[in-house]
């Protein structure tokens, strides 16, 4: 078994699903195709089975046969059929490996080619490329320049000068067992040119890179920038040369300082990318008056935390919109039943819907008028209307019992009035309450924050569903805290539910329940 990227298995791969892989890895379905393309360049086609090759071995085995006494035409014949068979498989088998070294390839070149913003990237050239340029191999970069590896690919001997990520500088020592190699100021390094073609299909080497030109390149690159605490990021500052005084000081405190703990000694992400210090190249006297700036090198790749991010922001932004959906079409609801109900504070109940068929009786046959009525027969239409959504996704059809419990749970007209607000109001609330935390989750993801940072802030939020009233002070005067408990009810919204009880388990107000609507009877 030959496994790609992660362990993909590519032998189970049929050709679409291996392209959809790639454009997955790569970004797009051009780059995806141009990974195989250089894969294809590194690993062409085998020479297809030649009939005439199969019958001559065929006959030649079948001439040694029959040389052996006592051997016939027939069986000379019979036992000869193994030799072309054996040679058909042999490039069945060469076409097989070719074909999965291929693919193997282009998994793992995938990957490097997916663009950063800002960034010169590269892709394998295409044949059409190849022909125009007059080359076996190449790259095509995402400036529009060609640059030509037939000499470097194609020779097993001597020496090269490619182009190399500092942050991959480890993993190209590994795979070529150099473990002395480095690069130049120019993050250029010297490798042999028959260890160009795996470099290249592990995406760990560039095209040459070209020294920094006057006025263009201005700056060297440093070390990766970290986030670190605030003592100790004055002081790496400090040994850049970056004082309070500096333009650049407060940008560079706010990158690399951060309240969430757990990434303190962690990369610093901006805008998916990891990024390094580049100080000013000095001039001859050592000398520089570039600031100190925070940047994104050339070539570097997506980090692994950043793929891994927007998995979890792609399922939550599907969450999101199942979410809006239903928000748009239950909170409306909600709020109009609530209406109805802090209104006409008898409208439902064990009388109203033992007397309810009766008045619709009258109504509809003698055009009685009952006002009342016509909230009723809206209640009930809501109540039909929420009770399929109380439902559990995926969980199949509704029975006739289920429906009738979904509608006593929300909204029944046997419940009083009051049971009916409370239950109404609790569920508005633990909706938006959710939305609160959905969308907390997803700016701290877009923020690059920890899952245990993010598990505290969600933690933090008040998840609760009535209103509730503290003391100021635990031992203040009766009178002062009358005062404040009645100005703190009345800056309430009409129709809001007060837990009569404070921290302590104390009534509130002695004399009331444990729920009180404001609006409702008082």
């Amino acid at each position: 078994m030959v496994n790609g990227a992660s362990g993909t298995d590519v032998n189970s791969l049929d050709g679409g699903a291996l392209e959809e892989i790639l454009k997955i890895l790569s970004g797009s379905s051009s780059r995806g195709a141009a990974a195989q393309n250089f894969a294809k360049q590194l690993y062409p086609d085998v020479p297809k089975a030649d009939p005439y090759e199969a019958a001559f071995q065929f006959f030649a085995e079948m001439g040694k046969q029959a040389s052996q006494p006592g051997a016939t035409v027939f069986g000379s014949a019979a036992s000869s059929l193994q030799a072309p068979m054996d040679y058909l498989q042999a490039k069945k088998k060469e076409k097989r490996e070719t074909d999965r070294a291929r693919a193997q390839t282009a998994l793992q070149l995938a990957p490097s080619l997916k663009p950063a913003a800002g960034k010169v990237t590269y892709r394998p050239a295409t044949e059409k490329e190849l022909t125009q340029y007059g080359a076996t191999s190449g790259q095509m970069g995402s400036d529009g320049k060609f640059y030509d590896l037939s000499k470097t690919s194609s020779q097993s001997t001597g020496n090269t000068t490619v182009g190399v990520d500092p942050n991959n500088l480890s993993a190209l020592r590994l795979l070529l067992n150099l473990p002395n190699l480095n690069v130049d100021e120019n993050n250029n390094a010297i490798i042999p040119n028959s260890a160009v073609s795996v470099a290249t299909a592990k995406g760990l080497i560039l095209p040459k890179q070209a020294v920094p030109k006057e006025g263009v390149e201005k700056y060297l690159q440093g070390e990766r920038v970290l986030y670190l605490t605030e003592d100790k990021a004055k002081a790496r500052l400090a040994a850049l040369g970056v004082t309070e005084g500096s333009t650049e000081y407060q940008g560079l405190i706010d990158l690399i300082t951060t309240d969430d703990e757990n990434l303190i000694g962690r990369p610093v992400i901006q805008a998916d990318s990891y990024i390094n210090f580049y100080t000013g190249r000095p001039d001859a006297a050592g000398n520089t008056d570039l600031p100190v700036i925070a940047r994104t090198p050339g070539g570097s790749p997506v980090p692994a935390e950043v793929l891994d991010r927007n998995e979890i922001l792609k399922g939550l932004s599907k969450i999101a919109i199942k979410q809006n959906q239903v928000m748009n079409d239950l909170l409306p609801t909600l709020d109009s039943a609530m209406t109805v109900l802090l209104q006409n504070q008898d409208v439902t109940g064990a009388f109203q819907n033992l007397t309810m068929p009766i008045r619709s009786f009258m109504s509809s046959a003698f055009g009685f008028s009952d006002s009342e009525l016509e909230s009723q027969r809206y209640l009930e239409a809501i109540s039909n209307k929420l009770a399929p959504q109380m439902r559990p996704i995926g969980s199949g059809a509704t029975s006739d019992m289920e429906f009738r419990a979904y509608k006593s749970a929300i909204l029944t007209m046997e419940n009083p009035a009051v049971s009916n607000y409370l239950t109404l109001y609790s569920l508005d609330k633990t909706t938006r309450n959710a939305k609160k935390e959905l969308q907390l989750r997803r700016q701290l993801l877009t923020q690059n924050k920890s899952i245990k940072y993010i598990e505290d802030k969600v933690s933090e939020l008040d998840k609760g569903i009535y209103e509730k009233f503290e003391r100021p002070k635990a031992d203040m005067p009766l009178a002062e805290f009358l005062a404040a408990r009645n100005a703190w009810k009345a800056s309430l919204p009409n129709g809001a539910v007060i837990l009569n009880k404070d921290s302590s388990g104390n009534k509130i107000y002695p004399n009331a329940g444990t729920f009180i609507i404001k609006g409702w009877g008082n």
